[in-house]
This record gives C-alpha cells, sequence and structure tokens, in this order.
C-alpha cells in the first residue's frame, strides 16, 4: 500500500458534512407533514424526514373535520382531500349493534348530519366532515410539501439533537436505516412531530399531564365485502357489544369502522375497563372474533394486518422550549374517539406555521411564537381530557 494512500475503512469513517437548513421536521405523519405544507404556502423551505420507508401502511385517523379541512383549504388542498375521502350517506350515523348482522340497539346521527342541526353547520363553517384515511391523507401531504420546497427523506430516525448556546442553533443527529451510517442536520428550529414515543420531547424533558386510562388495544385490518348488510349501510362507526357471550381480555367490546365502503374495514378491539392486558392475541384468535362481530358466516374475512397499540391518556405541560417546538400525538395522546386525533394534529400545525412565516418575513416579533404552547396546549388538554 502506498504510505499516501487512505484504508478503506479510515475512509469510510470520515466525518459527513453537516447539511444545513432552517427548518427541520421530524416525523412524516398528519402533523409532521400539514406543517411541511402549511410552511411550504408562506414559501419556506426545509426538511422533513421520517422513519418510516413510506407513508402510512394501516388506515388509523380517518375522520377529518371541518375545522381541520379549513386548514387544509387554505392552503389549496380541500378539493384533492374531499375527492380521495368517503362522504355523503356513507358516514350519517353512529350506531350500537351487538354485531354487523345482529340487533341494532340505538343509532344517531353523527359527522354533522343531524336535520336539525345543519342549519348550525352550515353558518360554523365552509367545510364538511369527511372520512379520509390516513393512508390517503399522508400522500396528498407529502406531495404538496414535496412540490413547493420541502425535502422528504423517509427510513431516517431522528437520534438525538444539541443546541448552540450562542447561535441558538439545533444540530440534529440522524441514522440513515438503509445503511445504518449517522449524519448531522443543523437547523434554526426544529419541530418534533414524531408521534407518542417523541425523542424530540423525551430529550426535552418536559412532564406530562396524565390522565386515568391503560390497556392494551388490538387493531384488525380486514378485507370482507359487507355490501349484503343494508341496515349498516349508513353509518362509518359501529360500536360493538356483545353481553352475554364469553370474550378474550384484549376483545370486551369496540368499533368496526368503515376504511371503503364496503369492503374494507378496521375492528378496533378495546379490553373490559380496568383491565390491563400483555398478551398477544393469535391471528386465529382475532380472526375468530372478527367473525363473531360480523355476525353472518358466510361473509368471507380476510385479516390483512393485526396492530396493537397502548391506549394513553396524557398531554404535555407545554409544547415548546426555545426555537423547539412539539406538536401532534408528541404532546397529546389520547384514544380515537370522536376523531380527535389528526385533527388536533393539523390544527397544531396550522397554529405555528403561520406565526413563524410573519417571525421570519420580520412581520411579527419572535415573542409571538410563545403564543403557540399556551394556544394549543389548553386544546390538547381538554381533547385528552374529554
Amino acid at each position: 500500500m502506498s504510505p499516501h494512500s487512505v484504508p478503506e475503512r479510515q475512509a469510510s469513517e470520515q466525518e459527513t458534512p453537516v447539511i444545513e437548513t432552517d427548518l427541520l421536521i421530524i416525523g412524516t405523519g398528519p402533523a409532521g407533514a400539514s406543517l411541511a405544507c402549511f410552511l411550504a404556502s408562506h414559501g419556506l423551505k426545509g426538511i422533513m424526514i421520517g422513519a418510516a420507508s413510506g407513508t402510512a401502511r394501516e388506515p388509523r385517523a380517518h375522520i377529518t373535520n371541518p375545522a381541520a379541512l379549513e386548514c387544509l383549504r387554505d392552503v389549496g388542498l380541500e378539493a384533492e382531500c374531499v375527492a380521495a375521502a368517503t362522504k355523503g350517506d356513507c358516514m350519517t350515523h353512529t350506531r350500537w349493534c351487538y354485531s354487523m348482522a345482529g340487533e341494532e340497539f340505538a343509532r344517531i346521527h353523527s359527522w354533522g348530519n343531524a336535520p336539525y342541526r345543519q342549519g348550525d353547520h352550515a353558518a360554523a363553517s365552509p367545510c364538511s366532515h369527511v372520512d379520509l384515511p390516513q393512508t390517503l391523507l399522508e400522500p396528498i401531504l407529502v406531495r404538496y410539501a414535496v412540490h413547493n420546497g420541502f425535502t422528504c427523506r423517509f427510513d431516517s430516525t431522528f437520534l438525538s439533537f444539541s443546541r448552540d448556546t450562542k447561535s441558538g442553533r439545533i444540530t440534529s443527529v440522524i441514522q440513515d436505516s438503509l445503511t445504518g451510517r449517522t449524519y448531522s442536520i443543523r437547523s434554526k428550529y426544529l419541530f418534533g412531530c414524531d408521534g407518542a414515543r417523541s425523542q424530540v420531547i423525551r430529550q426535552l424533558g418536559i412532564p406530562f399531564i396524565k390522565q386515568p386510562g391503560g390497556g392494551l388495544a388490538v387493531n384488525a385490518h380486514v378485507r370482507a365485502d359487507m355490501s349484503k348488510l343494508i341496515k349498516y349501510r349508513t353509518g362509518n362507526l359501529h360500536w360493538i357489544f356483545q353481553p352475554d357471550r364469553e370474550y378474550p381480555e384484549w376483545g370486551w367490546s369496540g368499533i368496526v369502522r368503515m376504511v371503503k365502503p364496503w369492503y374494507e374495514w378496521m375492528f378496533i378491539f378495546l379490553p373490559r375497563p380496568g383491565t390491563e392486558v400483555k398478551q398477544d392475541p393469535t391471528p386465529e384468535a382475532v380472526l375468530a372474533r372478527v367473525k363473531e362481530w360480523i355476525g353472518d358466516d358466510s361473509i368471507d374475512v380476510k385479516v390483512l394486518d393485526v396492530a396493537k397499540w397502548y391506549i394513553y391518556e396524557s398531554v404535555a405541560e407545554r409544547y415548546s422550549d426555545g426555537n423547539i417546538f412539539c406538536l401532534g400525538d408528541a404532546v397529546h395522546r389520547h384514544p380515537p374517539l370522536n376523531g380527535l386525533g389528526s385533527n388536533t394534529c393539523v390544527q397544531d400545525a396550522f397554529n405555528i406555521a403561520w406565526k413563524l412565516a410573519y417571525v421570519e418575513r420580520g412581520q411579527a416579533d419572535p415573542s409571538l411564537l410563545h403564543s403557540f404552547s399556551a394556544e394549543r396546549q389548553p386544546a390538547g388538554l381538554t381533547v385528552v381530557t374529554r
């Protein structure tokens, strides 16, 4: 070997140049991707990274309410969201029943469809509720962001950050999941939109207000053509109760919700209140419980995916620390009841985006950014408490 050559191992360990950007968003879900959209709509540019290999694979959040849709309307995305969503008669009611094919106990109008409330809803917003699964919403958001000035990097895991005491700039350490190598991104602002296990807010050490909660929930993503079960067809949310049957600890009662009418569904199994469930249901046990909840053995069922999640009820005491802002599930964690999860994420993002744009353009004092936590933390606390 020449005395002037560099060994291959040594060359591979040479320090990677630091990437510079003003705005770094950790997370590509509804909070991070919508934030990138709103910032881009103001002419701001930055980088958005996500640990996953792409946008959501499971439907997860699905109800988009008028307040969130107004935010998306502001950047010209309402029409695209409405076109991709399920709307109209498919989501008129919430119902309570023994099974999808069995006895119906009750139903109520939902999602702004009560006839006696039509005037109230029309006066409150130009937008209406739509059912837009996260699998369809995220690609719309990411596409808008990358077409308007943001760079998106998937397979990229945020590890930690450090903040320069003089300049205030933040250096974040990122790991490329494909190569295993780490690199750094230095930014003026950092946004923790990295979900319920947020590393950003964990490193900040911001405490959480805990509400009574707990328990393991199980989601089953199911393909089953239930078009012949006419009685349920105006409802996209069905609460199942079978009090006379034996039930597994993880599947006391729960929700069947439409993903796409009338062949794709989410079965959300909830444990009996107060039960701490840690077991893993087998695929056979999940399929058997799904069939019990459908209540018609003639319907062919295919379970596409099963996921577990913990029912959290907590909210961060504050959402920001200087030039670091956290939003979405990173700061408020609660059951998906009332469809307020992704909607709150979008509204968090809209709030901070226009304020940051005003500050960066010199149209407002930086102290305006302090109002983000003051305004949005009480909103998160209200959702968690409800």
